[in-house]
């Protein structure tokens, strides 16, 4: 009975016989070759790097089986037996799935000499007319005068203490050391980075997949007119995901997506009479799929807002942000379908009641992240702390006041600074409400969805003559309200419904809770009554007469024109595209911050472990709001 396409999944029913299997696969990659790219990592001092040795582990097994066939069946009434066993029937199955499996990933990491707090650069060309001189003054090396040969900074840190930068630690700081440089591997072994300061590092990743299945399918024939079936399906898989965690440098990644899917389904068949049948169903799927985060969250991330992908200060991975989301869905469905065989009429007619719980999550944002790079905030204590050309003078035959290095390169001497140095740019965390009006807070973002989608229908198969089949029916689907459970969603008041366009560009608008233009709390829009969807089907069967009607359509039966027309109501992707909506709703869904510095602004020039510049949570104003309190930078717009 529903609408559209459908995809109809059938288990196995029992049989008084008991048949069963088993079954095994393996795939090893023992049997496989290497990848391109492995077998291109370059030797590192002669020496053949693991990566290129051998390929990327992979040991899959697939394996199960199935049973089915009689069990003993209570009877109840005077003179029958107390067991029968032609009446209870059973099916199962089982499928398990071990698949640890080994991908090659790439990170881009420090050299050796830029851990260390050398760096590194090719030196630019004189102006015309002058030659380049060996430098080896002020914490610069140029051994030589050859435009792109190399050139060394011994110690950045005291290379930018010497040029006036204020608050520069005489080693690296001790949270950059901690958290980032000692898991990094401390050489790399292919391509990658800008090949001075930074250079590429390949290995394997483990992208292990388990995954279990059990299925069981009970059928009890109470009488010959009833029958009672039972289906319960259980279904767990974990999945490590080195595709999430995109920084860490450690063989088994920081994030592991699980999946828990249940599912029930009873159904009472009861043969009214030769024509007539009638069968009820009741259904129930619960979905617990989280993508979670291994480790325990940290007080603070380092990198960019709200990406697993970044770099840190302009030239290296950063470390792994990435914060637990998921959701964990319920749908309920009851059913009644009828069948009656009238004459030349085969009529179908019932309806069905489905419920959906959807309950989203995203914790992505509610640890402040603190950006590191350099600053040009000027504040007691701190300064501009920029590495520019200037920096970096020239010496030429003759004199000359160009400087060594070029302003890119500068740039990257500027970032691996404020690397080693702990230079906070920036701080920012986002915040979400609990309700409509508890104000911001660094917690979970939950958006609890409830959907509903009820039916009734009818349809006539029609064998109106020898060969000819008409098919023809109507659907009528009401689709109840979306709700969202909490209310933490803003919509714009609208006035006039036949005159929305006036309520948007006005400008003393207000948003209020959704709910406010529905009539009742929580909804998205009111519930649609008038969903009606007709179809109508014919299949011709030819029977050709004589040989060029055989010729070209065959013999009787052998040739079926088919035509149709059907219309269907669907809410593909609503609760999606509306999730979607409400991570950037401005107002109630999730709102960041940055601390503001010395200049108003939200730029900072902090060290990490040391001066901390507060972040605070937007202002918040209690719905309704006006458009002008809402369309604000402090709201996220």
């Amino acid at each position: 009975g529903s609408g559209g396409a459908q995809i109809i999944l059938v288990t196995p029913r029992g049989t008084n016989e008991f048949h069963g299997a088993l079954f095994a696969y393996n795939r090893n990659s023992r049997f496989a070759a290497n990848s391109f790219f492995n077998n291109r990592t370059p030797n590192v001092n002669g020496v053949q790097q693991d990566i290129a040795k051998k390929p990327p582990f992979r040991n899959r097994n697939q394996y199960g089986g199935k049973i089915g066939g009689t069990f003993p069946t209570p009877m109840f009434g005077e003179g029958t037996p107390y067991f029968r066993k032609d009446k209870g029937f059973f099916f199962f199955a089982y499928e398990g799935i071990k698949d640890p499996l080994a991908q090659r990933y790439t990170r881009t990491i420090l050299t050796p000499a830029a851990r260390s707090g050398t760096f590194t650069f090719l030196r630019a060309a004189p102006p015309a007319g002058s030659t380049g001189n060996p430098i080896n003054s002020g914490g610069i090396s140029c051994p030589s005068g050859a435009t792109g040969s190399v050139c060394t900074v011994t110690n950045i840190l005291t290379f930018a203490q010497s040029q006036g930068i204020l608050g520069i630690p005489n080693s690296v700081n001790p949270i950059i050391q901690s958290q980032v440089l000692a898991p990094m591997p401390t050489a790399g072994n292919t391509t990658g980075g800008d090949g001075l300061n930074t250079t590429g590092y390949g290995f394997n990743r483990r992208f292990d997949t388990t995954r279990e299945t059990y299925t069981t399918r009970i059928d009890v024939d109470i009488t010959s007119r009833d029958t009672l079936t039972g289906v319960y399906s259980w279904n767990k898989e974990n999945v490590l995901r080195p595709d999430v965690d995109t920084a860490n440098y450690t063989e088994s990644p920081d994030v592991t997506q699980y999946s828990l899917n249940k599912t029930l389904t009873v159904t009472y068949r009861r043969v009214v009479s030769n024509t007539m049948v009638n069968e009820l169903r009741y259904g129930i799927f619960t979905s617990e799929v989280p993508f979670a985060r291994i480790s325990p969250y940290p007080e603070f991330f380092l990198g960019p807002q709200g990406t697993t992908s970044g770099t840190l200060a302009g030239l290296i991975t950063q470390p792994n942000i990435f914060l637990d989301q998921g959701r964990n869905n319920k749908l309920y469905n009851w059913a009644d379908n009828f069948n009656w065989i009238l004459g030349k009429h085969s009529l179908k007619f019932g309806g069905q009641m489905q419920l959906y719980k959807v309950n989203s999550y995203n914790d992505v944002l509610i640890v402040p992240n603190y950006i590191i790079g350099p600053s040009a905030v000027v504040a007691p204590g701190v300064n501009n702390t920029n590495l520019t050309t200037g920096s970096f003078p020239n010496s030429c035959t003759p004199a000359c006041t160009t400087s060594v290095i070029s302003t890119a390169q500068a740039g990257t001497a500027s970032n691996l600074l404020a690397l080693l140095a702990g230079i906070v740019n920036q701080r920012i965390q986002g915040y979400n409400t609990a309700t409509p009006t508890s104000g911001y807070a660094p917690v979970r973002n939950l958006s609890p969805f409830r959907n509903s989608n009820h039916a009734l229908y009818f349809s006539d198969r029609w064998s109106a003559m020898r060969g000819l089949t008409i098919s023809a029916g109507v659907r009528w689907e009401m689709y109840p309200a979306l709700k969202i459970n909490n209310g933490l969603s803003l919509e714009p008041v609208i006035a006039n419904p036949d005159d929305p366009a006036a309520s948007l560009v006005t400008g003393n608008g207000t948003y209020n809770v959704v709910g406010t233009n529905a009539g009742k709390e929580y909804l998205y829009y009111k519930t649609d009554w008038n969903n009606f969807a007709p179809s109508f089907g014919v299949a011709w069967s030819l029977n050709p007469g004589g040989w060029l009607g055989r010729f070209f359509f065959g013999n009787e039966g052998q040739t079926v024109i088919r035509g149709g027309y059907s219309q269907a109501y669907g809410n593909d992707s609503i609760i999606t595209s509306l999730n979607g909506t409400l991570s950037s709703n401005v107002g109630l869904g999730r709102a960041s911050n940055s601390a503001i510095g010395p200049l108003g602004t939200t730029a900072v020039n902090d060290r990490l472990g040391g001066n901390n510049t507060p972040i605070l949570p937007p202002t918040f104003f209690n719905p309704p709001r006006t458009f002008l309190q809402n369309n604000t930078a402090g709201q996220g717009f």
